[in-house]
């Protein structure tokens, strides 16, 4: 899988252009890569903004340090970009899915320029399993979890769903389904980390005075609909709550719900980003 992920695809990206006034910083999710946020990022583009798009450490080609790295690697890691990121700019744009959503509320509540408009895709606010209060202790006995080792690679919807998720990655290739079925575990003590930093930040929210905008899958088995409901009423400047048809994967253009989480993120940068860009869409 690493070599899956060595990809320029999968590479942290930026898209700079001299003079521009605003900019949208995206941050992908938990065991993903800066490529789930291509297709928001080219919308963006056209609509004239800049765009960074970093890795979360651990995540990726960094994979083989996932153990290692911590809460505190992924905080200081994004606020590092976010401090380069937000001095380049007038207007500025975060959005976050998944773990992304954690980490840009984390920002929202600690970074000396804030975004002008924060837009969370199904933030990670609280493990929806209810076993995962047992990490604490569990984690010392089970020591990683590989979320992939059952898939039956042979089931018609679970090829569609990596097909959808993972174009390219070839099924049929024993070493590819060897690797996802025995390789791509993840310590428990990872995701304890994962657990206690979703609680910080779901403390942080009542605090957090950034104009937000939040889309949930009303189907997602991830980020429970009823968390992300929860956290839509801590958030002092919510301007919008959105449920949505679909399931966890709101940011892919392969899934069917990428129409709706499109045009609900189109609408809320017109309405809610100030001022007018000195690009717009051709």
């Amino acid at each position: 899988m690493q070599q899956w992920y060595s990809q320029e695809a999968f590479q942290p990206y930026t898209i700079e252009r001299e003079g521009a006034e605003a900019g949208a910083m995206l941050i992908h999710g938990f065991l993903g890569s800066p490529a789930e946020t291509r297709p928001l990022a080219t919308m963006l583009e056209q609509r004239g903004y800049d765009i960074a798009a970093p890795l979360i450490p651990g995540m990726a080609a960094d994979f083989d340090n996932i153990g290692r790295v911590t809460a505190r690697s992924w905080t200081d890691s994004l606020r590092e970009e976010w401090d380069r990121f937000a001095k380049r700019y007038d207007r500025r744009l975060l959005i976050g899915y998944s773990l992304g959503g954690t980490l840009a509320l984390h920002l929202a509540g600690t970074v000396p320029i804030p975004p002008d408009l924060m837009i969370l895709l199904a933030p990670f606010v609280r493990i929806g399993d209810r076993r995962a209060a047992a990490l604490p202790v569990a984690k010392h006995v089970l020591h990683e979890i590989n979320f992939f080792e059952n898939d039956d690679f042979s089931d018609p919807r679970i090829r569609d769903w990596y097909a959808k998720a993972m174009p390219g990655l070839d099924l049929d290739d024993p070493a590819v389904t060897y690797a996802l079925h025995h390789e791509v575990g993840v310590p428990t003590g990872t995701i304890d980390r994962l657990r206690r930093l979703a609680g910080h930040v779901r403390r942080m929210a009542p605090d957090i005075s950034v104009p937000a905008v939040i889309v949930q899958g009303h189907h997602d088995h991830v980020v429970l609909p009823a968390d992300s409901r929860k956290l839509a009423g801590s958030l002092p400047k919510l301007l919008e709550y959105h449920e949505i048809p679909g399931d966890h994967m709101l940011p892919f253009s392969t899934f069917e719900t990428w129409d709706d989480v499109q045009h609900l993120v189109d609408r809320a940068v017109t309405r809610y980003m100030p001022g007018r860009l000195a690009t717009t869409a051709t």
